[in-house]
């Protein structure tokens, strides 16, 4: 299967703390979307483990608002039910904290016999496919509170941050450049919450992803 013309286009540098000038456009959540993060971390060792991961597995995160790196790791926590951590992680960033809701999209990358090349959507991990999920979040409800007593919240209900989650439907992915500082490449994704599509460069940041 061939991708669309448009991912001929060269993909463009990208400041995470700026409005990149990428060509992906879209709209997510009934709304037109734009990453104006764009970053991404390579999964890791867990705690303990003494040997690295079998195989080499990223996440790409686009979010609709602008320097939210130091909030990933915590939401990420937050997206596997670690409640405490992903507390703390958010409280030790209130700086970073967005006005109004944030949106975000998860891409998961498995390489293949190579990391560049094209890759297809599925809805599991697996070598030379990518994952998808969209999720919404809102940080209005810590107002007030502090890690102690977010992780009482979080407690009785996983889901009090986030706002709405959807998982893709179909899609194709483009990997143009999977490097330590960068990973480049072009994305048509379609999910229930909406589509996006075009070029993309993604910097490092560190999420503490295993």
């Amino acid at each position: 299967m061939r991708l669309h013309p448009l991912f001929a286009l060269p993909a463009l540098a990208c400041n995470p703390d700026e409005p990149p000038a990428e060509l992906l456009r879209g709209s997510l959540g009934g709304r037109a979307f734009a990453a104006r993060t764009v970053v991404f971390d390579e999964v890791g060792p867990a705690p303990g483990d003494t040997a690295e991961p079998t195989e080499r597995t990223a996440q790409v995160v686009l979010v609709d608002s602008a320097g939210a790196c130091p909030l990933l790791e915590p939401l990420y926590h937050l997206a596997w039910l670690r409640c405490e951590s992903a507390c703390e992680g958010l409280f030790a960033e209130q700086e970073a904290w967005p006005a109004g809701p944030m949106r975000t999209l998860w891409i998961g990358v498995t390489a293949g016999a190579s990391a560049t090349g094209y890759y297809e959507f599925a809805l599991n991990e697996s070598p030379g496919v990518f994952t998808a999920r969209y999720r919404a979040v809102d940080l209005s409800p810590l107002m007030g509170l502090d890690a102690k007593t977010c992780l009482t919240a979080c407690t009785e209900d996983h889901d009090f941050l986030w706002t709405a989650t959807d998982d893709g439907q179909w899609g194709e992915l483009q990997v143009e450049t999977w490097g330590e500082a960068a990973l480049e490449g072009s994305l048509n994704l379609l999910l229930s919450a909406g589509e996006l599509e075009g070029a993309f460069a993604a910097s490092r940041c560190e999420m503490g992803l295993y």
